[in-house]
């Protein structure tokens, strides 16, 4: 228990401070009007489940197989393993950079899927500009993605990614300000502030590695380059858990942007901001399941690495022990605050009070969703992220987006309440 919060504790400030950027943005540039807002928050999903998710996701597979390569390596020198552990780095961030190139060609050209999907005309045009201004920093948040995930499979400088971020999360708003209202920039000011903040974000990470070194080497010189002519071999391993793991993540946030688009098809701009408003807080409160996951991630890793399944099996019950802790606190917070959670995002009283009506069914999804991430976890330590990409695509697509349809659109007309309520349902049915 003492070391899954020790690992986890920095994994969850650093999820939490990569969250406020994309809530710093859209805190700035919302006050632009309800049309900003909600254009905003519908790229930023956009972006996360297409184009952000290569470095969310895919990078799992360097949790599973960085922490199996170091547990299992302990009796090599500290160099080779190390080299191991580069090759793998890179072989990361190649694979995923090149995943990138069809979803930047998508996100150029948007428009007409989003037209197809029934979307408002000009929220289309404004998310497809938001994406385009978007392009250039995605490299970059892949990159410091990865970087993470080497830094956690060693157990090596564990707060400096919390440290990069407690600067530009701070940085981010001020820079979003700056381009959208002082330089007049508007609403396209908060995609070029965004990418901004993420070449920052992978630059001071990087700095830190190389004038701090880490406990083993604290004067070793950074040993990232050159690139290594073996990370452009074992393509299929890689893949096999890259893959499964996108997919494992995707598949939550995708159903979130399915939702939103159903929400567009109800013709309400209440109802819009009033989603909007739910996923920024959804955003913020999934990075402690998603520290505690990940955690998991590593030290059941490390354990079967080390051939101690016993170790790894008692890891995984800890882990759901303690996100289930965690979610009962979340819940009686959002309980406690959904009258008034609304104002914070908007001065609308009709979208407050919609904000207030779901946020009960958003603290059961939180409460259910980290059982089932700390699971998840345990299954990617195990090298089986396909069995956790196959019960979230069940869940969500064959039950959950179904029935929230039904209950939304038939005579029921339950609208927002109703999509949330089978979301509540699906990840219980996960």
């Amino acid at each position: 228990f003492k070391v899954l919060m020790q690992i986890s504790n920095p994994v969850v400030m650093t999820y939490m401070l990569q969250y406020s950027i994309q809530t710093g943005s859209v805190l700035v540039v919302g006050r632009l009007g309800p049309e900003e807002l909600a254009a905003s928050v519908f790229a930023f999903m956009f972006a996360t489940i297409t184009g952000w998710l290569l470095g969310l996701g895919g990078s799992t597979a360097l949790d599973t197989l960085g922490s199996q390569l170091w547990g299992a390596s302990s009796s090599k020198p500290y160099i080779e393993k190390r080299r191991e552990m580069n090759i793998l780095l890179q072989r990361t961030c190649i694979v995923l950079t090149l995943c990138f190139v069809p979803v930047a060609i998508l996100w150029y050209f948007v428009n007409p899927l989003l037209l197809l999907l029934g979307q408002d005309a000009l929220l289309c045009q404004m998310v497809q500009t938001f994406l385009r201004y978007s392009i250039p920093g995605t490299p970059a948040y892949i990159a410091f993605e990865a970087l993470k995930k080497y830094l956690q499979a060693q157990d090596i400088l564990p707060h400096a990614s919390t440290v990069t971020l407690m600067v530009c999360s701070p940085l981010n708003v001020f820079i979003t300000y700056l381009f959208v209202y002082t330089l007049d920039l508007g609403f396209v000011g908060a995609p070029i502030a965004a990418s901004f903040t993420h070449w920052t974000m992978l630059f001071i990470l990087l700095g830190i590695m190389y004038m701090v070194g880490d406990n083993h080497h604290k004067k070793a010189k950074w040993d990232l380059l050159p690139i290594h002519r073996e990370a452009f071999e074992e393509l299929t391993p890689f893949l096999a858990m890259a893959i499964p793991g996108i997919f494992s993540l995707g598949s939550e946030y995708a159903a979130f942007e399915v939702v939103t688009v159903l929400v567009g098809l109800l013709d309400s701009s209440t109802t819009m901001a009033a989603q909007s408003i739910i996923v920024i807080a959804d955003d913020i409160l999934c990075t402690i399941p998603l520290g505690v996951s990940v955690a998991t991630t590593t030290r059941v890793g490390y354990w079967l690495g080390r051939g101690l399944p016993g170790h790894a099996k008692m890891a995984s019950i800890v882990s759901i022990i303690l996100a289930t802790l965690i979610g009962i606190i979340g819940v009686i917070i959002l309980l406690a605050t959904k009258d008034n959670f609304g104002y914070l995002f908007s001065e609308n009283n009709e979208v407050v009070d919609l904000v207030g009506k779901v946020l009960p069914y958003l603290a059961l999804f939180q409460l259910v969703d980290g059982v089932a991430g700390a699971s998840g976890g345990a299954l990617r330590g195990s090298g089986c992220q396909h069995w956790s990409a196959t019960v979230n695509l069940i869940g969500y697509y064959i039950f959950a987006l179904p029935l929230g349809a039904f209950l939304s659109f038939s005579s029921a007309h339950l609208g927002l309440i109703g999509l949330w309520a089978a979301l509540c349902a699906g990840l219980l049915s996960i």
